[in-house]
């Protein structure tokens, strides 16, 4: 099947139309409840009060923005020529990877945060220069400041960001500066509204509170869920292994494309303590598991059957999951 993602377009059309309708009619059968905002998220909050009692309409908006990320993430890799032009194995990737469980099979926070720290990674992305633009390096951070106020965690994408600047050299107060000003940006407007209307203090709270808090859940009860986890995690420490052992044959802006789709693991980890330490939430690690999983699904190796059962087992893992 992966064979089909080499060549063909309306195959692979064919391929993510079933692989999403097996994922997700479960879901639109019996929805999943609207998660309450677990950390402090206001813009997610006003989401979620708006959708609680519509669980098929959140799931469907749900849906409609993985798909819309992964095309999205598909046309950047393309477009800096990170993948080859006419596959979509990064959009199933990346589907997949938001798919994963059951239970995150609706408008859940990092679904709509994924979309702002997409942007982000766009902005760091190099197709030739050694240098970033002031712009771009602000912008970056006003995205993941965006992403904050749907889903507090997501504040961690900031530290492979900072270490992003040095790869490109970026040493001065001044970036750094840029980079803290266009973060705080979006939080301003926050933190005004909250001064506004009496509840600044609260505000700050509940943030502090909330950044201190740290996840123990471990859960190996169950092996439709345990077993999968595990696949998943092989396959993203095997593929961060075989990335970095490439590193030093790339030119230098293909190095600065893969520390900014590969950094992101650090944030991933990070979230992870916020959320379920296992099973793990696949969705935290979509964006670095596509590019990880992509370059080791399309690499030329001899033996095409071994890229071909892995591919095959993670349809079937993401399936009984």
């Amino acid at each position: 099947m992966l064979s089909i993602f080499n060549r063909n377009t309306l195959g692979q059309l064919l391929v993510i139309l079933i692989a999403v309708a097996a994922l997700w009619t479960g879901a639109f059968v019996h929805p999943a409840s609207l998660p309450h905002g677990v950390h402090f998220s206001p813009l997610y909050d006003l989401i979620q009060r708006e959708l609680a009692h519509l669980p098929r309409l959140a799931t469907g908006i749900a849906l409609t923005l993985i798909i819309i990320e992964g095309i999205w993430l598909n046309i950047i890799l393309v477009d800096f020529k990170i993948t080859k032009a006419h596959s979509l194995l990064p959009t199933l990737l990346y589907i997949i990877a938001m798919s994963w469980h059951l239970e995150s099979q609706t408008l859940i926070p990092i679904v709509i945060s994924n979309l702002f720290i997409i942007a982000a990674a766009r902005q760091l992305l190099s197709n030739g220069a050694t240098t970033l633009q002031t712009s771009n390096n602000f912008n970056t951070s006003f995205f993941i400041g965006l992403s904050v106020l749907f889903y507090l965690p997501s504040l961690a994408y900031f530290i492979p960001t900072i270490i992003v600047l040095l790869t490109y050299k970026m040493y001065s107060l001044r970036h750094f500066t840029v980079s803290l000003l266009g973060l705080a940006a979006p939080l301003i407007i926050l933190f005004l509204y909250a001064f506004l209307s009496d509840k600044l203090e609260y505000y700050a709270i509940l943030i502090g509170f909330d950044i201190k808090i740290f996840s123990s859940e471990l859960e190996f009860s169950q092996l439709r869920h345990t077993l999968p986890n595990i696949f998943f995690l092989l396959i993203l420490i095997a593929t961060l292994f075989i990335q970095l052992g490439s590193m030093s044959d790339k030119m230098i802006h293909q190095r600065v494309n893969t520390n900014v789709l590969t950094l992101p693991l650090i944030a991933s980890v990070i979230m992870a303590f916020y959320d379920n330490l296992f099973p793990v939430n696949t969705a935290l690690f979509a964006i670095p598991f596509v590019f990880l999983c992509e370059k080791m699904l399309t690499s030329d190796v001899k033996r095409k059957w071994i890229l071909e059962s892995v591919f095959d087992l993670l349809l079937i893992c993401s399936l009984i999951c």
